[in-house]
């Protein structure tokens, strides 16, 4: 969320969700965004473009992309890989070719959905066990492209329906109908931020959009999330840092950009000189012009215009209006009559980005009117484009020569410029108006920007994790401001990372979980010789084998002892178990290595100093139909997975094509019992 600017009342703000763009006249692309050059159809951000990706909206469909994980699957082998964050590389996990050359990849809820369009079915592979999850059947259709929405993963098969998946992943059911076809097949689905499905297709390249009741539409300015990696112009990508662990690849596995190379098998490349640039990728000139914005004002003298976007090296914007105080129509303005332009040019500044943003405003020169149409033109090399990402448009306003005495204003040329002169020190006040009033936005949470996501963080004293996106980081920093009254305590430490779990999966877990046992509920309660003999029910008796201290003339097992030098025996079981605690989580909330580090990051930072910790991770040890009784406060895991096996094992049920399940799950026994408050993990 982001917080409007100062501005007169009556302004018009074009642009990232604030008002669409008034248009009279464009040939450049109008999108989320802002304004840009038109991609080149054949270029790598066109829809036919060969890399997959549908012009940069989306990843190719033979990589998949989690919170930490990246999946591959190499065409040319046939294989499923899987990128290991340690090595830096690409481990090959199945090559037994049980999928064909056309195969696709998504993400879906913790694991990774495979779909062949030689084959009937999609396979779901869960991604911390590499284990088949489910078989996903289309009848007699074939599919042909995947893609998620909201967690759900949408199947598109070869005569364009859409099939959806049901939560439980035990069936597809139908989801919309085909688009009318106007030539070529629909070969790829996509979901844009709105949750619209699209669907693009070949022979022209085209994209639809569903838009409500079975009706098809283009939308030129649906916005998709941005795709975690990058594809160039032959297929070839870079695995950024969120993927890899911090200092356990070689430096020798990186090129100078610090991120090694790799094509479409998966296998590292280094590009040839001058072969990085490939074709261009846009054209090389465009302009907007704006319908007539009407201020009310006859006479209006218009304020100023502010751009805000981004500007590449060799790319430039161009900015000039025309004003009337009687309606017009743009098209039929000669050039004569339009005002001197303002001109924004790439130019790298030393220790700048090529790509940062620039934020420029800039005085009406046109003359005074109460219609105006503003026109941008956009230049570029072909292979950058400049973005209008926002423009302000403010109509006359009260300006700093008010507090002046008349005789200053009193002629119109001579106002006129002061008006301007004094607007540049105008704006610098307007800037300091605009921080104290969104000042209040600064300390929230939902409301802060995320460039100061880590600000606020610091401020308030929560650890966040650096690979998180936006809306994690969010969601922790909303738990902790209530937490501060009874910050360190138990409830306030299971409190924190219930929303640490939540943030890491997406998704609600039980509010039992995780569990803190502290170290005193551990501690024994009697010893003999000082309780009276039989000991009530509950009643745990205390033991030296606790601590393993070594008593002259009693017997003891001599391997197991430890050498205690200090320390009185009757208070070794307060030492033992004081200050500290354990945290259990079950193992299906931390799936890998890296989930449960970050959980006992959070877990070292939040606790008292003084007080030592363990994360113990519940795995799933009881098999119903075997040890059928189950007692109080229960955890039930998940039954065994069956897991993928090679090519040369022969054990286990076929799934056909080369694909074996290994091993068969146990059945669940009748009549088992299952105790109270019972959890299935």
């Amino acid at each position: 969320m982001t917080t409007a600017a100062t501005i007169a009342p009556g302004s018009w703000w074009f642009g990232r969700g604030w008002l669409p763009w008034r248009t009279a006249a464009s040939t450049v692309a109008i999108g989320g965004t802002g304004l840009s050059l038109i991609p080149r159809d054949d270029g790598s951000l066109g829809l036919g473009s060969a890399n997959g990706t549908l012009g940069g909206r989306v990843l190719p469909p033979t990589l998949a992309a989690g919170h930490a994980t990246l999946w591959l699957f190499d065409r040319d082998g046939c294989r499923l890989r899987l990128f290991d964050p340690i090595s830096g590389r690409f481990g090959t996990v199945v090559s037994t070719h049980p999928w064909g050359p056309g195969t696709s990849i998504a993400a879906v809820d913790q694991g990774r959905a495979v779909a062949d369009p030689a084959r009937h079915d999609v396979v779901v592979l869960d991604t911390p066990t590499r284990s088949v999850r489910a078989v996903l059947r289309l009848g007699e259709r074939h599919p042909v492209a995947l893609a998620t929405a909201g967690g759900r993963l949408l199947v598109l098969d070869e005569l364009g329906d859409v099939h959806r998946a049901t939560p439980a992943l035990d069936r597809l059911e139908p989801l919309l109908r085909r688009p009318p076809s106007t030539g070529g097949r629909w070969r790829r689905i996509a979901v844009d931020t709105e949750g619209r499905v699209h669907l693009a297709g070949d022979d022209p390249p085209r994209i639809v959009a569903f838009v409500s009741r079975g009706r098809w539409e283009h939308l030129p300015d649906a916005v998709f999330p941005a795709p975690p990696i990058t594809v160039d112009h032959a297929g070839r990508f870079r695995v950024p840092s969120r993927f890899r662990r911090a200092g356990s690849c070689g430096e020798q596995l990186f090129d100078a950009s610090g991120e090694q190379l790799f094509d479409a098998s998966g296998e590292p490349v280094t590009p040839a000189r001058g072969d990085a640039a490939g074709p261009r990728t846009h054209r090389t000139r465009g302009e907007w012009t704006s319908a007539p914005l009407d201020s009310g004002i006859l006479g209006c003298r218009w304020h100023r215009i502010v751009l805000t976007g981004v500007i590449p090296p060799g790319c430039t914007i161009r900015l000039r209006a025309v004003t009337s105080d009687e309606p017009f129509d743009p098209a039929g303005v000669g050039d004569a009559s339009w005002s001197p332009s303002h001109e924004l040019t790439g130019v790298p500044q030393p220790g700048t980005p090529a790509d940062s943003a620039v934020d420029r405003d800039f005085a009406v020169l046109a003359d005074r009117g109460r219609f105006l149409s503003l026109q941008l033109a956009l230049t570029g090399d072909g292979r950058d484009t400049p973005v209008a990402g926002q423009v302000l448009v403010e109509p006359q306003v009260p300006g700093l020569d008010r507090f002046l005495p008349a005789i200053y204003r009193s002629e119109e040329q001579t106002s006129s410029f002061l008006h301007r002169f004094l607007a540049i020190f105008g704006a610098e006040l307007d800037a300091v108006e605009q921080r104290l009033r969104t000042l209040p936005a600064r300390f929230s949470p939902r409301a802060v920007p995320d460039r100061l996501l880590d600000v606020l963080a610091a401020e308030l004293g929560v650890t966040l994790e650096q690979t998180w996106t936006p809306e994690q980081r969010r969601v922790l920093l909303a738990v902790a401001p209530g937490l501060y009254p009874r910050r360190g305590t138990p409830a306030a430490i299971r409190e924190i990372l219930r929303a640490h779990l939540e943030a890491e999966l997406g998704h609600p877990v039980p509010e039992f979980v995780p569990a803190l046992v502290e170290g005193y509920r551990e501690r024994p309660e009697a010893t003999l010789g000082r309780t009276r003999l039989p000991a009530g029910a509950g009643v745990r008796l205390w033991s030296d084998s606790v601590v393993d201290r070594p008593r002259l003339g009693a017997p003891g097992r001599h391997d197991t002892i430890n050498l205690i030098s200090v320390g009185d025996q009757s208070t070794d079981r307060f030492r033992v178990h004081a200050n500290r605690f354990t945290v259990l989580v079950p193992a299906g909330l931390l799936p890998d290595r890296a989930a449960r580090e970050r959980f006992e990051r959070l877990v070292a930072a939040e606790k008292p100093a003084h007080v030592a910790h363990q994360v113990l991770v519940i795995e799933p040890r009881t098999v119903l139909g075997q040890q059928d009784r189950l007692g109080v406060d229960a955890y039930l895991g998940r039954r065994p997975a069956a897991r993928l096996v090679p090519g040369d094992d022969r054990s286990g049920a076929p799934l056909g094509r080369g694909l074996r399940l290994g091993g068969t799950p146990p059945p669940v026994g009748h009549g088992s019992y299952v105790g109270v408050r019972t959890v299935l993990v």
